[in-house]
């Protein structure tokens, strides 16, 4: 291909790109949303969801150690077991009692069950042909 037809091939794809959109989920179960400025709402094989924003499992690795800081990026938390579950810790040494140091839990299975909902604003993308509609993420407006 020559330099000049790479070039043409190129500014044909910059012209179809839209980049990233807004949309807001206009109905949950079946899924559609309606893209902002555009009058029609897409569904069904119209879109394309990340894993994430569906109902989906992951397999995690849970640990505890007792009044650790955690840094959240709008402050700190400290790790605490709280509740009254009565976990109770019987070991050799000391009788039963209800302190709780540390614990790790591995390949714990976890269920996420916050699928999108009405009114959830997302961002979407069009796929190459504009035939479809990646669904890439819940948006919010930043609070400053």
């Amino acid at each position: 291909m020559s330099a000049s037809k790479l070039i043409e091939f190129i500014r044909q794809q910059n012209t179809h790109t839209r980049g990233i959109e807004l949309a807001t989920v206009i109905q949950s179960s079946p899924l559609a949303i309606r893209v902002d400025n555009m009058e029609i709402s897409l569904s069904g094989d119209d879109l394309i969801v990340c894993e994430h924003l569906t109902r989906h499992e992951r397999i995690v690795t849970l640990e505890h150690i007792e009044a650790t800081e955690r840094i959240l990026g709008d402050g700190t938390g400290v790790d605490l077991v709280s509740g009254s579950g009565g976990f109770t810790v019987n070991d050799e040494i000391n009788p039963p009692h209800n302190t709780i140091s540390t614990f790790r839990y591995e390949y714990i299975r976890v269920q996420f069950e916050d699928v999108l909902k009405s009114g959830d604003r997302v961002a979407v993308m069009a796929l190459p042909g504009e035939q479809q509609y990646l669904i890439l993420d819940r948006v919010v407006i930043a609070d400053g």
